[in-house]
């Protein structure tokens, strides 16, 4: 009796099988790995200065010295504004009324010294003094206070009003040659104005260029003194 020949079931061949083993392990291995990673970052964000809670930080509202470039900023009691210019703050530490001095941000002594410096003062002139006395008075006393060198003076003229540029010169021990520009201008009748910068020599072109930036923004109102306090008689020197 003739029987049928067995026909052989294909099977799967063992390399195949061992491919797909390695695949998913691997597979296995990758997600540990990144979930591994994933709680070390986690932590590490948590205890260190780049943590979300830092990026907040630096977006809060700045410190009432530190004021955009742009910003317009007002004295009332001095009767003028400015408009914030680059790089530069205001000097918390020189607080009077009509009053405004500023200092660079990098400048973390929040102190007067050798610059640079721009500083604003308005005032109402309550003597008989003209304006050109006033001004040439004002102006004396710093070169005494400084014991500087007048260099040069000149007319100018400030939002089409009359205006005295005034430049000197002095030493600083330890800090060298100091220069200094003075402007004052003549508002109205009882009104002054005066804004002067100083810086070492070798930061003057630039202390100059932010002073003439700053000066081209000023715009003027009555001035309005606190009821507290006296009105500005005259600027208060600043050392």
């Amino acid at each position: 009796m003739n029987s049928l020949p067995v026909q052989p079931v294909a099977t799967t061949p063992r390399k195949f099988n061992k491919i797909w083993i390695i695949v998913i392990i691997l597979l296995i291995l990758l997600c540990l790995c990144l979930l591994v990673v994933g709680v070390a970052a986690y932590f590490y964000i948590q205890k260190s200065n780049l943590g979300i809670g830092n990026v907040f930080n630096a977006t809060q509202t700045p410190q009432s010295n530190e004021v955009n470039p742009g910003a317009e900023i007002r004295s009332e009691d001095g009767g003028y504004s400015f408009k914030m210019i680059p790089d530069y703050k205001i000097n918390t530490f020189m607080s009077m009324p009509g009053v405004t001095l500023l200092i660079p941000t990098d400048n973390h002594k929040d102190m007067i010294g050798d610059g640079p410096e721009i500083a604003l003062v308005g005032w109402v002139n309550s003597t008989s003094l003209s304006f050109e006395e006033s001004a040439s008075q004002d102006y004396d006393q710093d070169i005494k206070h400084y014991k500087a060198t007048r260099i040069d003076e000149q007319q100018v003229s400030v939002l089409g009003l009359k205006g005295i540029a005034y430049d000197y010169e002095y030493e600083i021990s330890g800090a060298g040659k100091i220069k200094a520009r003075e402007i004052y201008v003549m508002v109205n009748a009882k009104q002054i104005f005066m804004i002067d910068c100083k810086s070492r020599e070798g930061d003057w072109d630039k202390t100059l260029a932010d002073f003439e930036t700053l000066t081209n923004s000023v715009t003027f109102f009555e001035p309005i003194p606190s009821p507290t306090l006296a009105p500005v008689q005259s600027p208060t020197k600043i050392p």
